[in-house]
């Protein structure tokens, strides 16, 4: 039983900075509710990390200059407080100074968030080969945080049962004019009526989808695009310092047709190369191409740089189409469409490469400019 008299302003900005929530680290129970009723119902407890006492809990000699301290407080529910209280071998002060802190850091930064921050969670899967493709609402919840937060409704576009694949005949009929109509629907509409205005977006399925999917949100849209990592297994842009830029290789000649090759998760140069040997070949790559290869906003936003220059340089070129072949990141596929503009930009022939139907590139289907 604590015997400090913290009094109701210390208790208030304990309680502030906890968010209201137990701090013991994975609990985070809501303290001034009810779980099961939602009766509103006080249940904070106010536990010292060194003990009022030198005999109390992680107690020492100078427990008395601490006892009424703010930062010596950490709050918890009664289970939690228990557990510290009576097994403080297990739980020393250096654990619970940390688990105070780490808890108070991240309820500061949801709290810095600006209320303009607000996005609306929109989600794209179509199946990819065999593979049936489901993007998690959770997952693409915690890509957000801190930097932003999700508004009450999020946008699914796909099929979940579609057992539809590329080998057969109207999949990319069918699936493009699916997205067309649902982002059209669901997000066009939305933006148009004012109950949409910022955009994050999640997208798995077979690039010229994506691309396709680009097309439909430009960048007149405030539009966050997100990249599914390996390791980590996360959709959350990553803080690192990557070395590998993007570079574009420019063709010989320039009078043969327009070939766009990205090879970036792997260089495909090669096999366009042998399907179309009298082409005029641009191509996006980095020194290294491979697998998980997008880690940052930063690199995304030097593809969309890239890609425009690209599409400028091929069509003063005086070419009146450009054949597209990808092996990238969604978020880049994403991307190729984002930046292109139908009015002032060629005809994107896209070319879709499965291994277990062909052996070559297949058209897919054009978009279209005007």
């Amino acid at each position: 039983m604590s015997r400090t008299n913290l009094g109701a302003e210390k208790k208030g900005l304990i309680t502030f900075r906890a968010g209201g929530r137990c701090e013991f680290d994975g609990c985070n129970e809501y303290l001034l509710k009810d779980n099961i009723t939602q009766i509103e119902f006080n249940d904070q407890q106010y536990a010292h990390i060194i003990a009022e006492s030198p005999k109390g809990p992680r107690g020492q000699e100078d427990s008395k200059e601490y006892a009424g301290e703010v930062d010596n407080i950490i709050l918890l529910c009664p289970k939690h407080h228990h557990l510290v209280d009576t097994q403080p071998e297990k739980f020393p002060k250096e654990l619970l100074q940390a688990m105070k802190k780490k808890h108070e850091d991240r309820v500061q930064r949801l709290l810095n968030i600006q209320v303009d921050n607000q996005r609306t969670i929109v989600i794209y899967h179509a199946n990819i080969g065999s593979n049936l493709v489901n993007i998690p609402y959770e997952s693409t919840v915690d890509a957000l945080w801190p930097e932003s937060y999700p508004s009450a409704e999020y946008i699914e576009i796909g099929l979940k049962n579609s057992f539809m694949t590329e080998n057969e005949p109207e999949f990319w009929k069918r699936e493009k004019e699916y997205v067309e109509k649902l982002v059209q629907q669901k997000v066009i509409e939305r933006i148009d009526g004012g109950a949409v205005t910022k955009m994050a977006l999640f997208a798995l399925a077979p690039m010229p989808l994506l691309v396709r999917l680009g097309t439909l949100l430009p960048e007149m849209y405030d539009v966050l695009v997100f990249q599914k990592h390996r390791t980590p297994n996360t959709w959350k842009w990553l803080d690192e310092q990557v070395s590998d830029e993007f570079y574009l290789r420019r063709p010989e000649k320039v009078d043969g047709e327009a070939c766009l090759v990205f090879s970036i998760s792997a260089d495909i140069r090669k096999r366009v190369e042998e399907q179309f040997p009298n082409a005029s070949i641009w191509e996006v790559t980095l020194q290294n191409p491979g697998l998980d290869i997008l880690k940052t906003e930063k690199q995304l936003s030097a593809f969309r740089q890239i890609t425009r220059m690209v599409f400028k340089e091929i069509k003063d070129a005086g070419k009146t189409g450009i054949k597209v072949f990808m092996a990238m990141p969604n978020a880049c596929a994403v991307e190729v469409g984002r930046v292109w503009m139908p009015k002032a930009d060629l005809p994107l022939h896209l070319y879709d490469y499965n291994k277990s139907i062909s052996e070559i590139d297949r058209h897919a289907f054009t978009i279209e400019n005007f």
